[in-house]
């Protein structure tokens, strides 16, 4: 791990009394908000999708304020989640093993978190090797989620599922690899292009400093503002402001370095006294902001405090042990818990890629476009037989003028080929182009149409009866020649 910068005094003083508020912070968040066994069913009852420009709430106790289509957390390897992890709200899709070992955890629907859930008694967790809630440990997936007779949530498996679990009316599928597996390998693409596409951004804002601590400074015009750190540099923020980054503009943070960590324990915007790592503003900022680590392949997420907005490490293994609050996608294992107790993720999409909302662009096979092959044209009769003459005394030679040609030929290929319709993702109108996803359209056929054995057949009768009214017209004019 990169050395880091031994603090002053002063710092260390300054870094403590954040750390200490954080602290009460966390404490409140994990006593506030009754587990969901215990707390109120919600009326999830037609709750809308939300989208890049909904108003997505704090965090919150009751019902389900969106439908989120979208993945909360992936984790390329295996899922542990210790004694000091309590909530995943959103859909968790791994791609190893998941293993519960925290005694209640709630997973799909948290006590008090944003409230984006997935839709009730869909799959909410979805792991490709097998699902173990260990002894002591009890699963609950979907409480309180209901619409209709959908209720609950499920858990698919390409392997064994075994422990104690609530599904809450949802539905336990295991020994699908299959279908399990389609669902990883998608997320895994789509974590890998977009980390690719958001670090070839260029940096439109530079690190600086507010009050003393570290400040995230943008340039407050372009459409998302992006910066570059070291891994040094984002280990050593701890407090840090976001400045002049507009109020609804997608932020990209860029961390380089192979050994990363992001020590969370102060989060302001604005200013340094404007705190946005509370319950209720965290809701208009979490959207907006996505930490990348395209080189990490050792990641700690730490700090006392809530961390504001998504992460991204498609080579990493991850240790968590705080409250994330976004979308939270790691290539490698996750390990979450390991700190204080009642650790959470908040599920919020991020605003700067369809791929990473609610409902992220589902991309449908292109239609299949059956070319219309236009008819043939009418075999021609066939010419009248000769009467026969006798021997011709002389012999006539052939005219050179040429015999008559048919007034239509026959072509293998029809006159306009058919066009085969492609389709095209739009990127969200106020994210960066390169965030998009761009389907290519099929590749047309090369050349027309092929001959098929029916035509080649017809083209040669055809030809057959050019011939034979060739050779009658040789007869006709010998005829002429003998009576002239």
């Amino acid at each position: 791990m990169p050395h880091r910068a031994t603090p002053t005094t002063s710092s260390r003083a300054r870094r403590a009394r954040l750390i200490a508020s954080s602290a009460v912070a966390a404490g409140l968040l994990a006593t506030a908000f009754p587990t969901l066994a215990s707390a109120t069913n919600g009326d999830s009852e037609g709750a809308p999708v939300c989208t890049e420009t909904s108003i997505l709430p704090g965090i919150t106790q009751g019902s389900q304020s969106f439908t989120d289509k979208g993945v909360a957390v992936f984790v390329g390897g295996d899922y542990l989640a210790l004694p000091e992890a309590a909530e995943s709200e959103g859909r968790l899709v791994v791609g190893g093993t998941t293993t519960i070992s925290a005694g209640l955890f709630n997973l799909g629907r948290a006590g008090g978190g944003s409230q984006i859930t997935p839709p009730p008694g869909s799959d909410m967790l979805i792991s490709l090797g097998a699902v173990t809630v260990t002894a002591g440990s009890n699963l609950h997936v979907g409480h309180g989620l209901e619409k209709g007779t959908k209720k609950g949530g499920n858990v698919l498996s390409g392997g064994d599922i075994t422990g104690t679990m609530d599904l809450n009316g949802g539905t336990a599928k295991p020994n699908k690899p299959g279908a399990t597996s389609t669902k990883v390998d998608a997320a895994r693409e789509t974590l890998a292009t977009a980390s690719q596409k958001l670090a070839a951004l260029e940096a439109n804002g530079t690190l600086g400093t507010d009050s003393g601590w570290p400040a995230l400074i943008g340039d407050g015009t372009d459409a998302t503002q992006v910066f570059s750190l070291t891994a040094q540099q984002a280990d050593d923020l701890g407090a840090v402001t976001f400045k002049n980054v507009g109020t609804d503009t997608p932020i990209v943070i860029n961390v380089s370095g192979t050994t990363a960590r992001l020590d969370s324990t102060y989060v302001a915007g604005g200013n340094f006294g404007q705190r946005i790592d509370d319950f209720t503003k965290i809701g208009a900022w979490a959207p907006r902001i996505v930490w990348n680590f395209p080189d990490a392949t050792e990641l700690t997420l730490a700090g006392g405090s809530q961390l504001v907005g998504s992460i991204l490490a498609p080579e990493a293994d991850v240790a968590d042990s705080t409250h994330t609050n976004g979308r939270l996608w790691v290539g490698g294992d996750l390990t979450f818990g390991g700190s204080y107790s009642g650790l959470e993720h908040h599920n919020y999409p991020w605003i700067g890629a369809s791929e990473l909302g609610c409902e992220p662009t589902d991309i449908p096979e292109p239609p299949v476009v059956v070319p219309t092959v236009p008819p043939l044209p009418p075999v021609p009769t066939q010419s009248p037989e000769p009467t026969e003459s006798s021997t011709p005394t002389e012999s006539v030679t052939p005219s050179d003028e040429p015999s008559a040609t048919p007034s239509e030929s026959v072509s293998s290929t029809p006159s306009e080929s058919p066009e085969v319709l492609g389709t095209s993702v739009p990127s969200p109108s106020e994210s960066p182009e390169v965030l998009g996803t761009s389907v290519p359209s099929p590749e047309a056929e090369e050349g027309g149409l092929a001959m098929t054995g029916a035509t080649v057949a017809t083209a040669s009768i055809v030809a057959l009866l050019l011939a034979g009214g060739g050779a009658a017209l040789l007869i006709l004019r010998r005829r002429a020649a003998q009576q002239g």
